[in-house]
């Protein structure tokens, strides 16, 4: 019974006819912003260890990066699926990669801290999961 069940919710996440909010995301941060500006393009929102990921429309793009301008940050993509907005003091802001539930809703994942965690701890598992953004900024800053 219980697989029934499993199989059911994960058709109505799939859907759309579920929303998930889960984590705490900063109060002035991206998501919060998404979220209270264009919530018929956010969908779902999962925690995800020291991070909070909001999946959204791609139609969002260029506010993502105007929002990142107006923090007086970076926005850098390397990848069509890759990119972040990065503070001059090597902070990122958010990070944006596709996953494979944004391949199944046709969204694109915002990944910023959750409001307790440190920028310091938030860099760490940024270069930890995120290497590959690491390695691309590194390059550039040579």
């Amino acid at each position: 019974m219980r697989p029934i069940i499993t199989s059911i919710f994960v058709m109505f996440l799939l859907s759309g006819c579920v929303t998930f909010k889960q984590g705490e995301p900063l109060d002035n941060g991206v998501i919060s912003f998404l979220e209270s500006e264009y919530p018929q393009y956010s969908t779902h929102r999962f925690k995800f260890i020291k991070s909070v990921d909001l999946h959204v429309k791609p139609i969002l793009f260029n506010r993502i990066k105007e929002y990142c301008k107006n923090k007086n940050a970076n926005f850098e993509q390397y990848t069509i699926y890759s990119g972040w907005c990065i503070t001059k003091d090597k902070i990122p802001l958010f990070i944006i990669s596709r996953t494979d539930i944004d391949a199944k809703l046709g969204t694109m994942g915002i990944f910023e801290k959750q409001n307790f965690v440190s920028d310091n701890e938030w860099t760490t598992f940024s270069k930890e999961f995120y290497p590959y953004l690491w390695s691309e900024y590194n390059k550039r800053e040579r």
